[in-house]
């Protein structure tokens, strides 16, 4: 009996199983570790990291997930920074990234799927009980699962200053995150239901990916695959996702799909290009007013 941990990214397992990274074992005795091992250095081109035991396998993958929560909560704390400086994050994250003992991560609205949001509770109930405190592993979480409910606040307060009356909502995705199908924890979802609960009645949700969310669905949230459908007299427009079909869009094509004549488009991936458009008001997640 051994412990392998997955170490795959949502749409190329295949390539992540047998040619991205090594496969890390550890067994419950010397020699379950050897015959998995031998098992998975048949498969894995990068080899097989066998650790000391099965613990120890599973501790590794915990780990991981923890380490991008935490820098991902570091970026958005840092973005949020940036945004009230009236600097441009994304220009710091590039020079910055340019150390190569600096890794910057990029902010959003949160963090989805099965893995990092849950691994760090793993994690603390282990430490728990042996009475250890992990306060980073937790402030990260607390930092992460909050930014639907900021980013919510920061897309009402500029639609509020712009005084857009009768908000019609679109927001641009629904996975977890880009150019994949699922949506569990996804904080696009979120975001949508924090809006609504905010007050926002007319939201549509677009995603070229997902069919179907049952939370969405319990909220009473539209979500379509139609994007002239979910753009049309919409006057507040949030990218949510980081999905390359959004990235190729402009505020001129989106002013055009809505209509509206005023429109506000908050992009919080850092994919759109910022554009003089009439009737345009861009804001980007972590780009203060001042900065271009």
């Amino acid at each position: 009996m051994a412990f392998s941990p997955e170490r795959v990214y949502v749409g190329r397992a295949y390539e992540d199983l047998v040619k991205r990274y090594p496969k890390i074992v550890g067994g419950v005795g010397p020699k379950s570790t050897e015959r998995v091992a031998t098992l998975y250095s048949k498969i894995a081109e990068k080899g097989v990291i066998r650790v000391r035991d099965s613990t120890t396998a599973e501790t590794t993958k915990l780990f991981e997930g923890i380490y991008r929560d935490v820098n991902i909560a570091l970026a958005n704390e840092l973005a949020l920074f940036c945004q009230t400086l009236g600097v441009n994050y994304y220009e710091i994250q590039k020079a910055a990234n340019t150390q190569p003992y600096c890794h910057l991560h990029s902010p959003g609205p949160g963090v989805g799927g099965m893995c990092i949001p849950l691994y760090p509770y793993f994690v603390l109930e282990a430490a728990k009980e042996i009475g250890v405190q992990l306060p980073l592993v937790s402030l990260t979480r607390s930092i992460n699962e909050s930014m639907p409910s900021v980013t919510a606040d920061f897309v009402l307060s500029y639609a509020r200053s712009l005084e857009l009356r009768e908000l019609k909502l679109a927001i641009l995705g629904a996975a977890y995150r880009g150019n994949i199908s699922d949506s569990r924890n996804s904080p696009a979802v979120e975001l949508a239901i924090t809006l609504k609960k905010k007050g926002f009645e007319n939201i549509r949700v677009h995603d070229p990916f997902v069919f179907s969310d049952r939370k969405l669905k319990q909220f009473g949230i539209e979500l379509t695959r139609d994007l002239k459908r979910a753009l049309k007299d919409a006057n507040v427009v949030v990218v949510a996702v980081d999905h390359a079909e959004y990235s190729l869009l402009t505020l001129k094509e989106i002013k055009r799909l809505s209509g509206a004549p005023k429109t506000l488009v908050v992009d919080t991936k850092g994919i759109l290009k910022a554009e003089n458009v009439d009737g345009v008001f861009f804001a980007a997640l972590g780009v203060g007013k001042t900065s271009s």
